[in-house]
């Protein structure tokens, strides 16, 4: 197989619950499936090895969310035009908003779609490394090994798919955690 994966599956994990969700392309259409709703980590053992077994052979990818409330989502205005100069400044804007040192995390910045000419605005993601590490050393202890940690706060707005203009609010309640994301506009763009 050459290319990129055609499956993606995605894990959401609440306490010791489950929920997978496989993507396949097929041409330029996405199908959707649910494979296993809220169901015990314990039961689904079979179903992740055949995951895994798919992501070694490079036909598959697997993203898992780390939970918002072991991260910060900032949004950041930089004060330039340019895409190059705003990637140079971004981090140093983040390091003024955080909590923790900005070299003891792993982030990333999102950009999102703006007018040409206008400053850049981008949403950070920043996450502790050592709350990355243990994440997913936790995960590999389970048979998961992802492609893609995701942040739950941005993966929630992205499916959500709000209108261009309008206020809204998703929420996800879980059996451990709830999660609130509220903003206007469209789901940034990587």
């Amino acid at each position: 197989m050459s290319g990129a994966p055609t499956i993606a599956y995605g894990l959401d994990l609440d306490g010791n619950l489950a929920t997978v969700v496989r993507a396949r392309r097929r041409g330029r259409a996405i199908h959707l499936e649910t494979l296993a709703s809220r169901q015990p980590l314990q039961a689904l053992a079979d179903t992740l090895h055949s995951l895994a077994a798919e992501q070694a052979r490079g036909k598959a990818a697997i993203a898992v969310a780390a939970p918002a409330q072991d991260s910060v989502v900032r949004t950041l205005n930089a004060p330039f035009a340019s895409l190059a100069k705003a990637r140079a400044v971004l981090p140093s804007l983040l390091d003024v908003q955080l909590p923790f040192p900005l070299e003891q995390c792993a982030c990333h910045f999102i950009l999102a779609p703006q007018p040409r000419g206008e400053p850049v605005r981008a949403t950070a993601v920043a996450m502790p490394s050592e709350r990355v590490t243990a994440l997913l050393a936790s995960l590999k202890t389970s048979g998961i090994d992802p492609d893609i940690l995701d942040h739950e706060a941005v993966a929630l707005w992205r499916q959500a798919d709000p209108a261009a203009d309008e206020p809204t609010v998703v929420l996800y309640l879980g059996e451990e955690r709830t999660v609130a994301v509220s903003g206007r506009g469209e789901p940034t763009a990587v």
